[in-house]
C-alpha cells in the first residue's frame, strides 16, 4: 500500500509515514493525559464544579464547598455562615459572608445555587458543627473533663446574645471582661445583633473570642430557628472502661479502692436526659457511676427550671428546683464543683459558669440540692440559693467531723463499716458523714459597662461540730511538723478548755466582696473573703481571710495577665475554687499514704 499527498511537496509512505502517524496519535492523547493527571489530584466534588455542575450552598458537603475556585479561608467562612448563622435564601446572601468581595462573588456565581435547606433540629446541627470545639475543651481540661459537661450542655441550648448580660458573656471560654464589655457597648450602639457578622465587627472584640462565643449563641429567641413551639431535648449515654492516667498507678481513678477491695474495675457509665419546653422551661436527670463503683445509679441528679423570663424591666435569668450550680466572682467564696482545677485563672479556657444554672455535671460531694434563683433589674443583679445535702467525711472517735472528703470512686458503706486503720483505731471514713443545710446569695451593682461591685455570703448549718485533730488522720509513729500547719489550722467549731469543758458550734459563715473595672483594653478584678471563727464576732479582723487580685490587658494576638493572691492558713472554705498553686494539703503528711491511719485519707483536698 502506498499513499502520496501533494501539498507543495510530497510525503511518501513507508517507515517514515508510520512514525509520523504514531507521533500525531501521541500528541492527540496528551490533553487527555493532562486531564487524567489533573483528575487524580482533585476530589469528585471539585470535578463536579469544573465540569459545570452547580453546588447547592445549603446541602453540599464541606468537600464541595472547599472545592470551589476561591481561597480556603473564604470557603471555611461560607461553611461557618451556613452552620452558625443561616442557610442561604439566594446566592446573593453570599455577600453577607465575612471576607466575600464582589470579585470573589463574580467568580462563584456560575458555580453555585440554592435549594430549600434540609429540615434539621437546630440544636443538633449546632452540636454536630461544634464537635471540634468540644474536643478542644476535653483536651484543655485533661483529667478534669467533668467541667466540660457544663459547656456541652450550653452548646445544645444556646442563648440569645441580645439578652445576655456581662456576667453571662464572661462565663464563656476566651471571652475576657474586656471582650464582654465591648460586646455590650456594640449592642447598645446597634440596638441588637442580627447576625454573627455584626457580632464579629464589635470594636475591640478579639477574633478568637468571637470564634468561641458563636458556638453558644443565637440572634433570635431560642427555638425560633426551626423548633417553634416544639418540645426538644437530648439523651446521652457514655460508657468508658479505660482508666485515665499518666503512667503511675497512683493516678488511676479508683486505684486506692482497687487495692482495698481487690477486684476488677467496673467501667464508668453515665446517662443524661434533658428536655426543653416552650417558655424557657427545662428539666433534666443524670445517673452516673464512676470507675470501680458498683451501682449504675450511685449518683443521681436532676432539676426542673425556667430561664430568661421577662416581667417588665425585671429579667428572671433562671430559677431551679433540684440540683443546681452556683459560682461567683473569682471563686473565693462559692463555686460548687468536685473538679478542682488548680491555677484556674478565670481567663482563656480556665473559666467558671457564673451565676445560677441547672446542674447535670458529675460532681456529687459538693453538689447542692434545693432551690436557687437569679434575676436582674436595671444595674442590679441578685441571686439566692438554699440547699440541704449529706456530705462524705472523716469522723473523729468522739463523733465530731474532722473534715470533708471527696471519695472518687465512692466506696460502698459495707466496705467502710468496721474498717480499722493502721493505728488500730476504726477508720473515720463515712458516707453521708454530715448533714449540711446551706443558705446564701450574691448581689452585684453595675456602675458602668464592665465595672461593678458585689457581695457574696453563705451560712452552713451542720449536725456535728468540727475538730481537725491530726490524731485521727496520722498513724502513731508520725509527728507533724511546721509544713503540716494546714492540717491543724483547718476549720474548727469544737473546743475543749484546760478544765475539760467543751464548747460546740454547728455552723460555718463565709462572707466576701468582689469588684471589677474595665478601661479600654485593660481589666482589673479582685475578691476578698473571710471565714468566721465561731468564737469571734462576724465582722472582726481576727477572722482568717484571703484575697486575690488580677490585672489583664489584651491585644489581637497578645494578652498579659498578672495575679496576686494571699490567704491565711486558717481560711478553710470547702467551696473555695479560686486560683491556687496546688492542693491545700500538697507536700504535707496528707500527701503520704504510708504515714496515714487509712490510705484513702489521701483523697482529702
Amino acid at each position: 500500500m502506498s499513499v502520496t499527498v501533494t501539498a507543495g511537496g510530497a510525503i511518501r509512505s513507508g517507515p517514515r509515514l508510520a512514525a509520523l502517524l504514531a507521533l500525531a496519535a501521541l500528541l492527540a492523547c496528551l490533553p487527555l493525559g493532562w486531564a487524567v493527571a489533573e483528575d487524580q489530584g482533585e476530589t469528585a466534588e471539585a470535578r463536579e464544579v469544573r465540569l459545570g455542575h452547580k453546588v447547592d450552598l445549603n446541602s453540599a458537603p464541606s468537600e464541595a464547598i472547599l472545592g470551589l475556585p476561591i481561597p480556603r479561608d473564604l470557603a471555611d467562612n461560607i461553611l461557618d455562615y451556613r452552620q452558625r448563622i443561616s442557610y442561604f435564601d439566594s446566592v446573593y446572601d453570599l455577600m453577607n459572608v465575612e471576607g466575600m468581595t464582589s470579585e470573589h462573588f463574580a467568580t462563584l456565581k456560575p458555580f453555585v445555587s440554592t435549594l430549600p435547606p434540609p429540615e434539621e433540629d437546630a440544636s443538633l446541627a449546632r452540636l454536630s458543627a461544634s464537635y471540634r470545639q468540644a474536643q478542644r475543651y476535653l483536651g484543655q481540661e485533661g483529667s478534669n473533663e467533668g467541667l466540660v459537661d457544663e459547656y456541652l450542655d450550653k452548646m445544645r441550648n444556646p442563648e440569645n446574645v441580645n439578652d445576655m448580660d456581662l456576667y453571662d458573656l464572661m462565663s464563656y471560654q476566651n471571652v475576657s471582661p474586656v471582650d464582654a464589655t465591648n460586646i455590650i457597648k456594640a449592642r447598645e450602639r446597634l440596638g441588637r445583633f442580627e447576625s454573627g457578622r455584626q457580632l464579629r465587627r464589635s470594636e475591640g472584640l478579639r477574633y478568637w473570642s468571637y470564634r468561641n462565643l458563636r458556638d453558644f449563641v443565637v440572634y433570635e429567641e431560642p427555638g425560633a430557628e426551626t423548633s417553634g413551639n416544639k418540645v426538644t431535648g437530648y439523651a446521652q449515654t457514655r460508657y468508658s472502661n479505660t482508666p485515665y492516667y499518666n503512667g503511675d498507678d497512683e493516678d488511676i481513678p479508683g486505684s486506692v479502692y482497687f487495692r482495698i477491695r481487690g477486684d476488677y474495675y467496673n467501667p464508668r457509665l453515665l446517662n443524661k436526659v434533658r428536655v426543653n419546653a416552650p417558655g424557657g422551661y427545662s428539666a433534666g436527670v443524670l445517673t452516673n457511676r464512676e470507675y470501680a463503683e458498683v451501682n449504675w445509679d450511685e449518683q443521681v441528679k436532676g432539676y426542673v427550671g425556667v430561664q430568661d423570663r421577662k416581667f417588665g424591666s425585671f429579667r428572671l435569668k433562671g430559677a431551679y428546683v433540684g440540683n443546681y450550680r452556683v459560682a461567683y466572682g473569682l471563686g473565693l467564696v462559692m463555686d460548687n464543683t468536685d473538679f478542682i482545677h488548680y491555677r484556674k485563672t478565670g481567663f482563656g479556657f480556665n473559666k467558671r459558669l457564673l451565676g445560677v444554672h441547672g446542674d447535670l455535671s458529675r460532681s456529687y460531694e459538693y453538689k447542692l440540692t434545693g432551690a436557687a434563683a437569679e434575676g436582674s433589674w436595671g444595674p442590679l443583679n441578685a441571686s439566692f440559693f438554699v440547699s440541704s445535702e449529706n456530705k462524705d467525711g472523716v469522723v473523729n472517735p468522739d463523733g465530731t467531723l474532722n473534715r470533708m472528703i471527696t471519695l472518687r470512686p465512692r466506696m460502698p458503706a459495707e466496705l467502710l463499716d468496721g474498717r480499722t486503720g493502721e493505728n488500730g483505731l476504726p477508720s473515720g471514713l463515712q458516707r453521708d458523714a454530715i448533714q449540711e443545710d446551706l443558705l446564701g446569695g450574691n448581689m452585684k451593682l453595675m456602675l458602668a459597662p464592665g465595672t461593678f461591685v458585689g457581695v457574696t455570703g453563705y451560712e452552713a448549718r451542720y449536725n456535728r461540730g468540727w475538730d481537725p485533730t491530726e490524731e485521727t488522720l496520722l498513724n502513731g509513729d508520725v509527728s507533724p511538723t511546721a509544713r503540716d500547719s494546714e492540717i491543724w489550722n483547718s476549720y474548727q467549731s469544737y473546743f475543749v478548755d484546760a478544765d475539760g469543758n467543751s464548747e460546740e458550734y454547728k455552723f460555718r459563715r463565709v462572707m466576701g466582696a468582689e469588684a471589677q473595672g474595665v478601661y479600654k483594653n485593660v481589666s482589673v478584678q479582685g475578691e476578698y473573703a473571710f471565714v468566721q471563727d465561731p468564737r469571734n464576732k462576724l465582722f472582726t479582723t481576727k477572722n482568717p481571710d484571703a484575697y486575690i487580685i488580677n490585672a489583664y490587658s489584651q491585644w489581637d494576638n497578645l494578652h498579659l495577665l498578672a495575679i496576686w493572691r494571699d490567704s491565711d492558713v486558717g481560711y478553710d472554705n470547702p467551696y473555695n475554687r479560686s486560683f491556687s498553686n496546688d492542693n491545700r494539703y500538697e507536700q504535707t503528711l496528707l500527701d503520704a499514704p504510708y504515714r496515714l491511719n487509712d490510705e484513702p485519707y489521701t483523697l482529702i483536698e
